[in-house]
Formats: structure tokens, C-alpha cells, sequence
């Protein structure tokens, strides 16, 4: 692994760092998802479907001394239940939401991006005067050029009229997609609070990407992650999309990240 640097000559004030439960999956139940994720270390876990039992949920957490302060939602499922989910964020602790699978990924259409951001950001005023703020995490998908000239994830901020509308970005996909992740990070700087910091290879068979254990892969990820916490970064999630031991991954990514926190 390549070595980062020691956060304390950066200047900057620490970040917390969580683990992604979305990683975990492959240990099957909550439970085991929550023990491997306080026995790699980690303090905070940023879940998804997990709050459906919300108060279980937090028990569940309480008794591993774990916080989950963020939580990833599909789009027509936030659209569908947003009462019930900031009711169930104001029981297990939650602060951040973070959107994603807009159903839309592949649409050229600017008005369609343009349409799902001014959505959000009517939600996004509803979320605030909760206490909560919602945020876009984005695929590889968000910077791409629209018919408009402008990417995806321009439209989207674009029409939001709030103002409030968060981005939680995340470093591999804007890589898988073919962009820059330093160049957004300064772009939408004035947006970003979160990052997930996920790592790449080139496959071998397609020489096309494939995810990688963090900092394993072909990211300088100790330059990313400065850049993301000097734009605005609050918070590092690690997180694989499907790593083949995720108790190992864990592991792992706990000790890279604990660098910067």
C-alpha cells in the first residue's frame, strides 16, 4: 500500500472517517455487517436499507459503541418515503443523506437532470428544517457532456434553487467515468461535504477498470484525499463495491484512512 502522509502537517482540522455497509454485504445479516465493522476498527458506518427497523437499528449500534451518521437512499425510494426517512434518521442518529441511482444515468437529456435537481432541492429544504442536510453521490455516469454542453452533475446543482443540496463525492466513479477527480473536487467544492474513497485497477482481461482494495489500486489517493478534505470534506467512507473478503477490506481500510483522521 502506498504510504500516507501524517495529516498533522496538512495544516487542515481532522475528518471522521466510517466504513460503508453497502461493502459488508457479503457477511449476510446486520449484525455481522456491524461486529466485522467495529473489529476492523472502525467508529462510524454509513448504512442503506438498514433503517427500515430503525430503533433496532440503533440498538444495535449503541451496544457496539458504533455511530451511523450518513445514509445512502435511491431516488424514487427517498421521493416515495421521505417522511418516514427523516423519522427514521432522527431515531438512529442520522445527519447526512445521500442520494444516488436516480434512474436516469444514461439519459442525454439535460431538462431530465434539471428536473431530478430541482426536486431535490425542494427536499433538500424539507430535510434542513429537520436538521438534515441531503447530498447527490454520484456514478460514473455524472460527467459525461448532455446535450446542453454541461455534465450532469452541473445540471443537477444547477436547478437547485436552495442552495442546500450537498455532494458526496465519490473519488472511483468519477475515475471509472472518465473525468478527473481533482478537477470536480475544486469544481463543485462550494458543494461536496463527504467522500467515498475508492480505489481502481486495470483489469488484466479488458485492461478497462475494476475496483481495487484502497489504496491498492492506481489512484494517488493521499493527494485525493487532501484535495477532498482541503475543498470541504467532512467525512471519508471507504468503501468496494463487492470486495471478495470484506472482513480483510475492512481491516485494510481502516488503517489507510485512520492516517488522515
Amino acid at each position: 500500500m502506498v504510504e500516507a502522509p501524517n495529516t498533522a502537517l496538512w495544516g487542515h482540522a481532522s475528518v471522521s472517517i466510517a466504513l460503508q455497509l453497502f461493502s459488508m454485504r457479503r457477511l449476510g445479516s446486520i449484525d455481522a455487517q456491524l461486529e466485522a465493522s467495529r473489529n476492523a476498527g472502525f467508529k462510524m458506518v454509513e448504512c442503506l436499507h438498514h433503517i427500515n427497523e430503525p430503533s433496532i437499528f440503533r440498538t444495535m449500534l449503541d451496544v457496539r459503541g458504533l455511530e451511523c451518521t450518513t445514509l445512502h437512499v435511491e431516488y424514487q425510494f427517498l421521493i416515495d418515503n421521505a417522511g418516514a426517512i427523516l423519522d427514521a434518521c432522527l431515531i438512529v442518529g442520522i445527519r447526512s443523506v445521500f442520494v444516488h441511482d436516480l434512474r436516469i444515468q444514461k439519459v442525454r437529456d439535460a431538462s431530465q437532470w434539471a428536473r431530478a435537481g430541482a426536486c431535490l432541492g425542494i427536499l433538500a429544504e424539507r430535510f434542513f428544517g429537520s436538521g438534515i442536510e441531503l447530498g447527490f453521490h454520484n456514478g460514473g455516469e455524472c460527467f459525461d457532456i448532455l446535450n446542453s454542453g454541461r455534465s450532469p452533475i452541473e445540471e443537477l446543482f444547477r436547478a437547485d434553487d436552495s442552495g442546500l443540496l450537498r455532494w458526496q463525492a465519490d473519488i472511483g466513479w468519477i475515475r471509472f467515468g472518465g473525468a478527473d477527480p481533482s478537477v470536480w473536487l475544486r469544481r463543485l467544492k462550494s458543494r461536496l461535504v463527504a467522500a467515498h474513497i475508492k480505489d481502481v485497477a486495470i483489469s488484466s482481461e479488458n485492461r478497462g477498470y475494476v475496483w481495487a482494495e484502497v489504496g491498492d489500486g492506481i489512484l494517488v489517493l493521499p493527494l485525493l484525499i487532501r484535495s477532498a478534505v482541503q475543498e470541504g470534506a467532512r467525512l471519508l467512507i471507504a468503501e468496494h463495491d463487492d470486495p471478495e473478503h470484506p472482513e480483510q477490506f475492512a481491516k485494510n481500510a481502516y488503517l489507510y484512512l485512520s492516517r488522515f483522521s
